[in-house]
């Protein structure tokens, strides 16, 4: 089954988990807790040191094991989702960026630019589709510019 990470900023956790929502319908496994669990506002300051760590490595564990990242980019978005961006590209993950605002990150010739979330859709139903977990195809077939 093909297993994906959705980025965004912190504050649009709703978008993400109708993201999840969408990926299920089309046999895709969202790997990104992070969304399921946030509420409100971010409050890293208030939390332990340890705390922030694993939630850190966890977070880095499901991108590290996901087959692509779709980034659900927002105009007012940062701070960790660049951050899960910069991972997944050099960590050749492909990323599937959804929104309006662009980044250099976009330019890289890892990341496929799309209109909208059911673009995205359509191009992440396709890799799901192959039925392998072979990134390399995976890769390509996310990635035209790969083939």
């Amino acid at each position: 089954m093909l297993r994906v990470y959705v980025a965004a900023p912190y504050p649009c956790a709703d978008k993400a988990r109708a993201a999840h929502r969408e990926l299920d319908a089309i046999g895709i496994q969202a790997t990104s807790a992070w969304a399921e669990e946030a509420r409100g506002q971010e409050q890293l300051s208030d939390a332990f040191c340890e705390d922030q760590r694993k939630l850190w490595e966890r977070n880095a564990e499901m991108l590290a094991d996901s087959h692509a990242l779709l980034a659900l980019s927002e105009p007012a978005g940062g701070g960790e989702f660049f951050v899960e961006i910069g991972m997944a590209i050099r960590s050749a993950i492909p990323v599937v960026w959804v929104g309006t605002r662009r980044v250099l990150s976009c330019y890289s010739g890892r990341v496929r630019v799309l209109g909208t979330l059911e673009d995205a859709l359509v191009v992440l139903g396709r890799a799901a589709r192959l039925e392998t977990t072979d990134r390399t195809a995976i890769r390509r077939e996310i990635m035209p510019s790969l083939r």
